[in-house]
C-alpha cells in the first residue's frame, strides 16, 4: 500500500506559483516515492508508474497558479495520479485484447524496463518543461513575424474603403493568434508520432497470411488488418499522440471527437483523419500506396501538396510520392479485400501465386516455370481457397494436385 504523503508547506507553494522550478523539485522529491507506489497499485505493470508520476508533475507546473492551498495541491497529486494510472491500465488492457485475437502477436510486450530512479524521473520532468518553454519562445517569435506581416497587409489596405477596416482588423488578429498555434501544435504532434514509432517500446500487431484480423485501439478506433500486415502502435498512443505505422493493408474506422488528429504512416505517405472510415494499402514489396475513403474525409500527404479525399474518392501514391487518381480496376485490385474479395486482372501467374499465398496462406510449387508468365484473371471470395484454386486452374490453364503433402501446379495443356 502507498505510504503516507508528506505535507506541502505554504512557502513551497508560493514559490511554485511564482515560477520557482526548485520549489517544484522539492515537492517532487518529497512525494515521488509515495505517488509511484500509488500508481503501481493500479497498474498491472508497475514499471509504468514513474511515467505516470512524471506526467502528473508536468501538469502541476502547467497549472501551478490554480492551486489555492497546499491541501488543494496535495489532493490534486493523489487524484491525478490515480486517474492517470487508470487510463494507462485501460490502454494496456486494450493491447492485451489485441493479443487474444487469432493472428495477432505483440512484439516487445514482455520487455522489462529498468527501474527508474527519482533523479531520472525528475530529469524527464525537467526536460519536458524546458522543451515546452522553448516551444513557447518559438510561438512568440512566429507571432511577432505574423504581426509584422499583418501590419504590412493592413497598411497596404488603408487606401481602401473605411467600412472595410473593422473586418480587416479582425481577420488580421485571427491570423496573428491562430496561425502560429496551429502550425506548432501540428508539427509537435507529427514529431511525437515519428519518435513514438521508432521507440523500442512500440508494439507491432501482426495479421498472418491468410487472415483478416479485427482490432480496437486504445482511443476506440477500430482496425481490420488484411493478410500479411503489421500495425505499429507507439507508446503513449491515445494520450500523448495518435498515430500508427502500417506495413500491408488495413481499414480504419476512426473514433470521433478526439483532441488529437488520427494519422497512419505508410511508407513515406501520411494519412490524417478525424472521425471517418478509410482503407490503406502499402505492402513493402509493392511500389505504391493506395488510399480509399468510405465515410468522412482524410488528408493524404506524399511529396506533393496534401490532397483531401472525401467519401468515395481514392488516390494512388507512387514510389516518388507523386499522387494520381487510380482507375476503377486499380483500386478494385488493391482494396477489394476489404469487401472480402480477391480481384486480379490479367496479371502474370507468378504475381497471382503471391496473392494466393498472402490471402489464403496457400503455397503452391510450380513444376514448369513456363507457366509463370501466363496471364491470370480472378474475382473470388476470400472465404474459399477451393474456389480460388478452381479460378486459377480455369484462367491460367493449369492443374492443381499433390505430390505427397506438397501442393503443386502443372501445365494443364500437358497430359
Amino acid at each position: 500500500m502507498p505510504g503516507t504523503m508528506p505535507s506541502i508547506d505554504r512557502d513551497a507553494l508560493t514559490r511554485l506559483q511564482a515560477g520557482d522550478e526548485q520549489a517544484l523539485r522539492r515537492i517532487f522529491d518529497d512525494h515521488y516515492s509515495t505517488l509511484s507506489q500509488e500508481a503501481a497499485t493500479v497498474l498491472e505493470d508497475p514499471g509504468g508508474a514513474p511515467r505516470v508520476v512524471e506526467n502528473v508533475f508536468v501538469r502541476v507546473w502547467d497549472e501551478r497558479t490554480e492551486f489555492e492551498s497546499p491541501e488543494a495541491l496535495a489532493s490534486f497529486l493523489h487524484k491525478a495520479t490515480r486517474e492517470a494510472a487508470a487510463r494507462a491500465q485501460s490502454r494496456r488492457a486494450s493491447l492485451h485484447r489485441f493479443e487474444s485475437h487469432e493472428g495477432v502477436h505483440t512484439h516487445g510486450a514482455s520487455h522489462r524496463r529498468e527501474p527508474t530512479t527519482a533523479a531520472e524521473a525528475w530529469s524527464h520532468v525537467e526536460h519536458t518543461i524546458h522543451a515546452r518553454e522553448h516551444r513557447g519562445e518559438t510561438l512568440h517569435q512566429m507571432a511577432d513575424h505574423s504581426r509584422h506581416v499583418a501590419a504590412e497587409h493592413v497598411g497596404g489596405m488603408t487606401k481602401r474603403k473605411p467600412w472595410l477596416w473593422p473586418a480587416i482588423g479582425l481577420a488580421a488578429v485571427a491570423l496573428v493568434i491562430l496561425t502560429p498555434i496551429v502550425l506548432i501544435d501540428r508539427a509537435s504532434e507529427d514529431r511525437a508520432v515519428t519518435a513514438g514509432l521508432r521507440s523500442r517500446e512500440a508494439r507491432t500487431l501482426v495479421a498472418r497470411q491468410g487472415s483478416r484480423t479485427a482490432l480496437r485501439l486504445g482511443d476506440g478506433t477500430d482496425v481490420t488488418l488484411g493478410g500479411d500486415s503489421r500495425l505499429t502502435v507507439p507508446p503513449g498512443f491515445g494520450d500523448r499522440l495518435r498515430g500508427v505505422g502500417l506495413e500491408g493493408t488495413g481499414t480504419f474506422v476512426v473514433a470521433p471527437e478526439q483532441p488529437l488528429v488520427f494519422q497512419v504512416r505508410a511508407k513515406d505517405v501520411v494519412i490524417k483523419a478525424m472521425g471517418t472510415t478509410f482503407t490503406v494499402r502499402a505492402y513493402p514489396d509493392e511500389s505504391f500506396v493506395a488510399v480509399r475513403v468510405k465515410e468522412g474525409q482524410v488528408t493524404v500527404q506524399g511529396q506533393q501538396d496534401p490532397r483531401t479525399l472525401t467519401a468515395g474518392q481514392a488516390v494512388m501514391v507512387d514510389a516518388e510520392g507523386a499522387m494520381r487518381e487510380p482507375t476503377q480496376q486499380e483500386i478494385a485490385e488493391a482494396l477489394a479485400w476489404s469487401d472480402g474479395r480477391l480481384i486480379i486482372n490479367q496479371k502474370p501467374m507468378r504475381e497471382a501465386l503471391q496473392h494466393l499465398q498472402r490471402w489464403y496462406a496457400l503455397g503452391l510449387v510450380v513444376r514448369d516455370s513456363s507457366i509463370l508468365d501466363r496471364p491470370v484473371s480472378m474475382n473470388v471470395s476470400l472465404d474459399s481457397s477451393r474456389n480460388a484454386i478452381a479460378a486459377l486452374e480455369q484462367s491460367g490453364n493449369v492443374k492443381f494436385g499433390y505430390e505427397g503433402r506438397v501442393r503443386v501446379l502443372r501445365d494443364g495443356s500437358k497430359k
